[in-house]
């Protein structure tokens, strides 16, 4: 028998946690900031599934007690709703052009949304402001 097979007989005399303590290496420790949260955790994170589910705020509104003249604003409040009429352009913006702007630093030409841009003279690249140009 060899060195290396007699090594392996003894060694699986001992248990993982003998082994790790004989070598002194370190027990796993919690990290900071990751708190006592199990990653996999069915249990603590399932949702929760019922028959009815309710509103919680319908559940606070009932639970708030009004003054007259606060009942009487909302119910004119309800009245004003019903009447009124959506706006017909709403979420129909135009396309906005996008500018042919050059970089202040490399001096190549980008294609911008004028919203991103302030000063035409001063625009400068993602690459150039990273520093990966």
């Amino acid at each position: 028998m060899d060195k290396k097979e007699a090594l392996i007989k003894m060694l699986s005399q001992f248990s993982k946690d003998e082994l790790s303590e004989i070598l002194g290496e370190p027990r796993s420790k919690r990290k900071r900031g990751k708190g006592k949260r199990k990653k996999n955790s069915k249990k603590e994170f399932s949702k929760k599934t019922s028959d009815k589910s309710e509103n919680k705020f319908d559940e606070i509104y009932r639970n708030i007690k009004f003054t007259d003249g606060e009942k009487a604003e909302l119910e004119a409040a309800a009245k004003s709703d019903k009447n009124a009429t959506v706006n017909p352009l709403r979420g129909q913006r135009s396309p906005v052009e996008k500018l042919n702007i050059t970089c202040c630093r490399c001096r190549e030409p980008f294609k911008v949304s004028p919203s991103l841009v302030h000063d035409v003279s001063r625009w400068t690249c993602n690459g150039c402001i990273t520093g990966k140009r």
